[in-house]
Formats: C-alpha cells, sequence, structure tokens
C-alpha cells in the first residue's frame, strides 16, 4: 500500500465535487490498497486556475503540518495543480500528470525552474514535443500515460437520441472582447485573419512563434495567450457541431451558458438540461440512455482525444467523434468509430445512425471489447507503477482523506471553540475579516459548514 497525495483543479462549479476521470482514478487507487489524501486546489487557492499561490484564508502552517504527518510515498498533480509547499514537505516522486496541453499547465516558468525535480506524464504524445519546449530536457523522466475509463454499460432505456456532457468555453471569448473593444483597425483585423488561418493548421506552436514566422508584430494578438485561443477555436466549432444535430433529439449536459448560444441557435438553447451531471454515475447514466453520444474535441487534443471518448465506448451508446489519429491506432482492431470532417458530416452520420439499429449494436460491441482489452485503469496503474517505480497495487482495499479550504481556515481553531456565535463574540475576528475580504467571505462558508461538522 502507497501513501499517495492526488492534487488536482475541479471544474465543476461546485469544487467539492471532481470530473468524473479524477473521481475514476482515485477510486482506482483507494480500490487497489492506496491511502490516497485528495486535495482539490479551487478550495485552497484563489486563482487556482493560473496560480498555486494559497488562499488568505487557509491556515498553511496547520495544513502543511498535516501533509508532513501523513508522509507520502508519491505525489500526483494534473496539470501542475498542487499546494505552492508540498515540493519542499516532501521527499519522495512528485508527478505531474499532463491530463490538458502543457499550454493550460498552473505556473508553468516556476514549473520550469525546478522541472528535475519532477516526473511528467501526459495523457497524449502530442505533448510530449510541447512539454520538451517548455520545460526543457532536464525533466526526471517523461512518458505517455493514457487516460482510461471506470464506466460500465447499463440496461436502461435509451430515451435520448444524442447527447453531449461538456462545456462551451464562453468563458475564452472575455480576451478577445477586450481587444476588439479598442481601435482595431483593417490592417489589424487582416493579421488577426492570416494569424488565425496559420494557428488552425498548427494549434499546439505558441502564438508568438506564429507571428514570427509570418512577420507580423500585432501587440493586439500578442496580449491574448495560447490557452484563451486554444478554448475560442474550439468553443466556436463544439457550438457549430452541436446546432447541426440539435433538431435530430439533441440533450446537452454542462454549465447553464448553454443557454447564452440561443443568440446564434434557439434549438441548441433549447437542447440545454439542467441536470446536474458530474459524478461517475452521473456521466454513466447519460451514456447508457443515450442512443449516439458525440465527442468533440478540443482544439488541443491533436491526434488524441477527451477522456469522455472512453466512458462513451464502455456504455451502451455509439460514440460519434471528430477525427482523431488514436482512435485508430489504439480502437482500430475492434471498431470503426464513425467520424466527421465538418458539422454536416456529423449530421448525416447521426441520421443514418438512429435508423440502423444493428449498425449502432455492431459499434457498441467492438468498443466495449477495446475497453475491456486495455483502458480500464487496472491497466494504467500497472504502467504508472513502472514509470515511477511506486508500489500501486495489492489486495486489500484503501482508504481516501479529502483535504480542503473546510480543514484549514485560518479561524478554524477558534471557529470550533465558538461554533455559531463566533462572529458576534469575537471582536479580534471581526477587525480582522474586516480588513480581508477573500477571507470573510470564505469563512462565511466555512459557518455555514459548521452545522454538519460531527
Amino acid at each position: 500500500m502507497a501513501k499517495i497525495i492526488f492534487s488536482t483543479i475541479s471544474g465543476i462549479p461546485n469544487s467539492k465535487k471532481l470530473p468524473c476521470f479524477y473521481e475514476g482514478l482515485v477510486n482506482a487507487l483507494v480500490r487497489n490498497g492506496n491511502e490516497v489524501m485528495l486535495m482539490i486546489t479551487n478550495q485552497l487557492m484563489d486563482n487556482s486556475w493560473s496560480s498555486n499561490r494559497s488562499s488568505s484564508a487557509i491556515d498553511t502552517k496547520k495544513l502543511s503540518k498535516e501533509i508532513t504527518n501523513f508522509n507520502p510515498d508519491f505525489v500526483i498533480a494534473c496539470n501542475n495543480s498542487l499546494y505552492e509547499f508540498l515540493p519542499k514537505l516532501v521527499s519522495c516522486p512528485i508527478a505531474i500528470y499532463g491530463t490538458d496541453s502543457p499550454a493550460l499547465f498552473v505556473d508553468k516558468e516556476l514549473l520550469k525552474r525546478n522541472a528535475e525535480r519532477y516526473h511528467f506524464l501526459m495523457a497524449s504524445d502530442d505533448f510530449i514535443p510541447m512539454a520538451k519546449e517548455y520545460f526543457g530536457t532536464k525533466m526526471k523522466s517523461l512518458n505517455v500515460l493514457h487516460f482510461a475509463t471506470d464506466f460500465c454499460s447499463k440496461k436502461i432505456e435509451q430515451n435520448k437520441n444524442i447527447s453531449f456532457i461538456g462545456t462551451d468555453f464562453s468563458f475564452s471569448s472575455s480576451p478577445f472582447k477586450k481587444v476588439f473593444a479598442k481601435k482595431f483597425n483593417d490592417e489589424d483585423k487582416e493579421d488577426f485573419k492570416i494569424f488565425l488561418k496559420s494557428f488552425r493548421k498548427n494549434v499546439l506552436l505558441e502564438p508568438q512563434r506564429h507571428l514570427e514566422d509570418l512577420g507580423i508584430s500585432s501587440s493586439a494578438i500578442r496580449k491574448i495567450s495560447h490557452a484563451d485561443f486554444l478554448n475560442l477555436i474550439s468553443s466556436n466549432f463544439r457550438i457549430q457541431v452541436l446546432q447541426s444535430v440539435a433538431d435530430l433529439g439533441l440533450a446537452v449536459y454542462g454549465s447553464n451558458s448553454w443557454i447564452d448560444t440561443c443568440n446564434s441557435s434557439v434549438d441548441l438553447a433549447l437542447s440545454y438540461s439542467d441536470l446536474e451531471v458530474s459524478s461517475v454515475s452521473d456521466n454513466q447514466n447519460i451514456y447508457n440512455s443515450s442512443k449516439i453520444s458525440i465527442n468533440i474535441s478540443h482544439a488541443q487534443a491533436g491526434r488524441a482525444f477527451s477522456w469522455r471518448v472512453r466512458d462513451i465506448m464502455a456504455c451502451n451508446s455509439v460514440l460519434v467523434s471528430d477525427p482523431r489519429e488514436d482512435l485508430v491506432t489504439q480502437f482500430g482492431k475492434y471498431v470503426k468509430i464513425p467520424t466527421y470532417e465538418t458539422p454536416y458530416e456529423a449530421r448525416q452520420i447521426c441520421q443514418k445512425l438512429l435508423q440502423d439499429d444493428v449498425w449502432r449494436r455492431e459499434i457498441i460491441v467492438g468498443s466495449q471489447l477495446a475497453i475491456e482489452e486495455g483502458h480500464r485503469f487496472k491497466h494504467r496503474l500497472k504502467d504508472l507503477e513502472e514509470m515511477v517505480g511506486v508500489e500501486l497495487i495489492c489486495k486489500n482495499r484503501g482508504s481516501l482523506i479529502e483535504m480542503g479550504f473546510f480543514n484549514y481556515p485560518i479561524a478554524d481553531s477558534i471557529a470550533e471553540k465558538s461554533k455559531n456565535s463566533l462572529f458576534k463574540k469575537n471582536g479580534k475576528v471581526r477587525s480582522w475579516l474586516r480588513k480581508n475580504r477573500k477571507a470573510k467571505k470564505a469563512i462565511k462558508e466555512f459557518k455555514k459548514s459548521l452545522k454538519h461538522r460531527t
């Protein structure tokens, strides 16, 4: 049994919950006898998507002591999102698991300066050259660790023709709106169009490199990050594809920003369901109750694909996806996944599949066989053991410790003594809160949680 710290951002609005892939991986580690300390960094940092700096409301001394006492054998930090002091508190191996492109990693510059401290694991082969470009060649190790799935098929009523679970990346438009709001003349627009044409051909190349190759010196383009360009391209294509199948019985799940697509497609906006879908169980039920489940890859994926691909393939739904080289290299031996290049092709494929029960069944059988043969977490844990030299599989069941803000607010010790009367009786706390607005908001949430404590 190994003691493992698993650290990640949660993209789910309620940050106490994990995206289904991370939930599956953590559950697999526990099932295989490991003691896992889970750190969801949204709860520990004010800006966890861009910085590992701890929130001012966190008692870092207490948290650091807890980590030292835990004494982990191994740390996994997804996209380099981890407690800022953790690398100095432990002597064990630390793996940076790139579930997204290195362009989306947190605190990239700091990671680059200390790259020799870490094992780097990339979810896609395409991320390997990017990791070398970003972090140099002094990494302790650099390997590919593909996604896996914990999903299973269940015989339930298929009451949805087509489903999609994901975000529309609407937040990506903000940086562009700021640029466009300023003086943006015809020459600037032409440069932008030339740049986008080049960027779409190689989205994994840094925007700065595209500008240099094209001889464009636009200051406006330089103000927009690589991650923002990736998200915008992804958002555009995702909305176009879903628009094309909206009238075929589409059900969309995710953030309520899908409602805002009514400006361009009222049919797509009406396809949105506000049902909360976050856990393995939630996602699994949606896929098993759908005849078709569609994948629309993020631009950063390169030849790889989202973890939703394996999740869909493990269920009783037919996967329809944009073409990715890895769909053939990893699954071609078992099944031919229907793929589309354009929104129109996506619509045509879905129409044919909905009318052909036999074809759908053939794809489902082949997909499930592929998953069982090599894409379960038991396969990935064996790979991970070899990559980092830590034993991760034993017969006994392990345990899970969840760490987060509610464990380590600065006022925690005071709150435990005074409970709900905390803010009425302690003048020093009131004075401190007046000076620290972020802490005030955080501890207000903490106070609400007290009634759940035992």
